[in-house]
């Protein structure tokens, strides 16, 4: 896996090396090493890596392996048992340069999956990563090689190594063989590094669908992140961040040219603080009815005293409490904010039975009893149409809403005229088209 970031890792930044002041600083084609390279480890007692010259050489002296019995006269492998042979390795100077990119050609021949050689980095020496490894079944064939160094090789130092490893299979001849070694790197000592950015504090509110934007003010534009202080990849390269706002976070970001590849000597830290929503619960419905006997009961946590605040289909309702009570159906939807500023919401729909309660008898005498004849329920409907008539069949009175406008009145016992209908009975027909209701029945109108 680690392997295969520095690949990926090492195509990104090759295609800006031409774009940037890169210079080759430190070298080694194996001619004058001697001594510099050191050996360690290593299980294979057959094999072992040595600087030579063959007739595997890549150019004159290279890094190349041989076996033990011909070491320093005859490269080559013999076959082994899958194990490593001593791994080579010295130690590069980075002082004052920055972006390391490791070039070097190689050769390796053996059979796929089996004989590989194996490229190390370290920063100490002692533990030891693994960049890749190189086999290409061909030992005829040299490859150009750029590999793109850890955040820590950056104006330090490195220690680079190499081992071989081989199996029971048949003897290829070359193994692993290593030449021409350039590390360049960018920002050379005595180039004018950018300034550290400012640092920012954002505090929000916690959002799971939109995105904020962190941007630090630079005097290049340009900016690195990262999520420590101490040395490590950068995970984004821009003048600003975008991300969503689920939970505290420090970012660590410098300033970045570019131009010569130079970066601030510090970094500077970026907080995101996200603050709390206020976590809602509808912990009671009650459907109307008839019509106002509805209600919504809501509880809230997290950072009180709260505000709640109402509205009726998008319209705002005249209850700011945690119960609200007396409702007709509709679309409610409840916002709450927190005593630290934070909001958040939920809709409710209050349904209706759409079942109507409608009186068969009234007394218009002005006793304050049973004076209209109010229809229950009616209120709820969007449409309505009601017609009353009297036993030969004459419309005597209508009523007639579509969304409510009109309102609904109730029948008072007066026809269209204006005129106080006769004690008597009379039919009714009540409908919603949009609810596909009718009801019918006799109304009796007294006076006693």
């Amino acid at each position: 896996m680690k392997a295969y970031f520095f690949s990926v890792l090492c195509w990104g930044i090759i295609h800006s090396i031409f774009a940037q002041s890169y210079v080759i600083f430190e070298e080694d084609n194996f001619e004058n090493s001697f001594g510099v390279w050191q050996s360690s480890g290593g299980a294979e007692s057959n094999n072992v890596l040595e600087i030579m010259s063959s007739m595997y050489s890549i150019d004159q002296y290279s890094l190349q392996v041989a076996h033990v019995a011909n070491t320093g006269t005859q490269a080559g492998y013999t076959y082994g048992n899958s194990l490593e042979s001593n791994r080579k390795y010295r130690y590069f100077s980075t002082q004052g340069y920055y972006n390391i990119i490791l070039k070097f050609k190689w050769k390796c021949n053996g059979e796929a999956g089996h004989d590989f050689g194996t490229m190390f980095y370290s920063s100490d020496g002692i533990q030891w990563t693994t960049l890749k490894n190189f086999q290409s079944g061909k030992g005829n064939e040299i490859h150009d090689e750029y590999i793109v160094l850890p955040k820590c090789a950056e104006d330090s130092g490195f220690y680079l190594g190499f081992s071989f490893t081989a199996d029971n299979s048949f003897n290829f001849q070359p193994g692993l063989v290593i030449d021409e070694i350039d590390i360049q790197g960018n920002c050379t000592p005595g180039s004018i590094k950018p300034n550290t950015p400012m640092g920012l504090n954002s505090v929000v509110c916690k959002n799971t669908k939109t995105s904020i934007t962190l941007e630090p003010t630079s005097s290049t534009g340009n900016l690195r992140w990262y999520t420590t202080m101490n040395c490590s990849e950068y995970i984004f390269e821009g003048p600003a961040y975008s991300i969503l706002p689920l939970e505290d976070k420090t970012f660590y970001v410098s300033a970045y040219n570019s131009q010569n590849g130079c970066e601030s000597p510090s970094k500077v830290a970026v907080n995101l603080v996200v603050k709390s929503l206020p976590v809602i619960e509808v912990v009671s419905i009650v459907d109307a009815t008839l019509g106002g006997d509805g209600s919504i009961g809501v509880s809230a946590t997290e950072f009180p005293p709260f505000i709640y605040d109402w509205y009726l289909n998008k319209v705002a309702f005249p209850q700011n409490d945690s119960l609200i009570t007396g409702l007709y159906e509709g679309n409610y939807e409840l916002i709450v904010t927190n005593n630290i500023g934070c909001k958040d919401s939920v809709k409710v729909v209050l349904l209706s039975k759409a079942e109507l309660d409608i009186p068969n008898a009234i007394s218009p005498n002005n006793d304050s009893y049973n004076d209209v004849w109010k229809i229950s329920g009616i209120a709820q409907w969007s449409d309505f149409k009601i017609e009353l008539r009297n036993m030969r069949g004459e419309l005597v009175y209508k009523q007639e809403a579509t969304n409510n406008s009109p309102a609904y009145i109730p029948f008072g016992g007066y026809n269209q005229q204006g005129e106080k209908l006769a004690p008597g009975d009379y039919s009714y027909v009540v409908q919603s088209k949009e609810r596909k209701k009718k009801y019918s029945g006799i109304l009796s109108i007294k006076y006693d």
